[in-house]
């Protein structure tokens, strides 16, 4: 489960998937400094939400082109 936030966070490319990994790894271990280790997988979701909500293609990713059909 983590792995497929990893890639939705990153986006759909090499680069994209390192990136959202690093992300995962830095927001659980961030979360547990100031919060109980339980909450590690909340925070990680809850960082999942909050990048679909605003770059919904990932921190790497590209819009796609839509095409007139």
């Amino acid at each position: 489960m983590l792995a497929a936030t990893a890639v939705l966070i990153g986006g759909l490319s090499l680069a994209g998937v390192v990136v959202g990994s690093l992300a995962v790894a830095i927001a659980r271990h961030v979360a547990t400094v100031w919060l109980p280790s339980q909450w590690q997988d909340s925070i990680t979701f809850f960082l999942l939400l909050a990048l679909l909500l605003f770059r919904p293609y990932g921190l790497l990713g590209k819009p796609t082109r839509r095409t007139g059909i």
